[in-house]
């Protein structure tokens, strides 16, 4: 039988394997994100997801390999990962009271075929007013600084939330 490999350290990504009952093990890839290549947002997901898919496939053998990726889009604009606390409240920001697009790309790798498929999931998501001390105190907790969209749906952030 194949194991199932997460390409990935993401607990919101383990959760939802380990929700549907998945039995995989996690194998994190090395692959570096480059956000500056020139693509555009869907294009970018799914070439990120590819790598790490690629990078673990690499290393496993009768395996399916997970590898995804997820960015926000507001306004045609990149979202990802803040990595600051004053990009994430610029970030929350610009998100206030608007929607943006939640874009993950997924890539599957079956390491004995080399099958490989790969998938563009595209989410809405409509933010309520936030106030700047909202904003200021989620970005100070620390919880979107490595989240794309700069806020974590999975946790706090979830307040944010008006409808998807």
């Amino acid at each position: 039988m194949k194991k199932l490999i997460l390409a990935s350290q993401s607990r919101g990504r383990k959760a939802v394997l380990e929700n549907a009952g998945f039995d995989f093990e996690i194998i994190p890839s090395g692959y570096e994100e480059k956000m500056d290549q020139g693509l555009s947002p869907t294009e970018l997901v799914v070439k990120l997801a590819q790598g790490k898919a690629h990078d673990v496939a690499k290393k496993a053998t009768t395996a399916i390999v997970i590898g995804a990726n997820t960015v926000g889009v507001f306004e045609n604009e990149i979202m990802g990962k803040p990595h600051t606390e004053e990009k994430d409240i610029e970030m929350l920001t610009k998100l206030s009271g608007r929607y943006h697009t939640m874009l993950t790309g997924l890539t599957l790798i079956d390491t004995e075929t080399k099958n490989e498929i790969s998938k563009v999931v595209e989410t809405k998501v409509w933010f309520h007013s936030l106030s700047d001390e909202e904003i200021k105190e989620y970005a100070r907790s620390g919880e979107g600084l490595e989240k794309a969209g700069g806020y974590a749906y999975q946790g706090e952030g979830h307040k944010f939330v008006q409808r998807i």
